[in-house]
């Protein structure tokens, strides 16, 4: 019975392993990177505000102030308005340096009426590698959001 238990548990615990090892991203850090910016549009469009700052790091510190807290505050009295919107984006450029790295994204959320645009601007976004455990095991790295520029939200702009 006994050698039973552990066989089951060692099967168990390999396959789990097997499976964060098979799940583990392995494209190219532009390809990541690209994939967060995709993935925050989505949760944008569903009104996610988890999946929205999922991909915002803990540490988020800005020039204008906003740090995670108050961001994660004004993304969540954004997406839960009445209002309806959508949220188109370009990525300028991105540029890689070890683990840290910037993208330029030109950012217009646009009202339910056409032609209506509610917020425009080109953003400066800090992005950096973090440590996680993926599916609780394996030690890896994910892109998390850290800083952004010219984002309009600081107390003296209005919010």
């Amino acid at each position: 019975m006994r050698k039973v238990i552990w066989v089951t548990l060692a099967v168990l615990v390999l396959g789990y392993g097997v499976f964060a090892l098979a799940t583990l991203d392995r494209r190219a850090d532009d390809e990541q990177i690209r994939s967060l910016f995709v993935q925050a549009a989505d949760a944008v469009a569903k009104r996610d505000t988890g999946g929205a700052l999922s991909l915002v790091s803990a540490d988020y510190k800005d020039a204008s102030g906003l740090n995670y807290d108050r961001l994660r505050l004004l993304t969540a009295q954004a997406l839960h308005s009445e209002q309806k919107f959508t949220v188109d984006y370009k990525l300028a450029n991105i540029t890689i340096s070890g683990d840290t790295a910037t993208a330029g994204v030109d950012l217009t959320v646009n009202g339910g009426d056409p032609g209506r645009t509610i917020y425009k601007r080109l953003l400066t976004v800090t992005l950096h590698k973090e440590n996680i455990r993926h599916a609780l095991i394996i030690p890896t790295k994910v892109w998390h959001v850290t800083s952004i520029e010219n984002l309009g939200l600081s107390p003296e702009e209005g919010i």
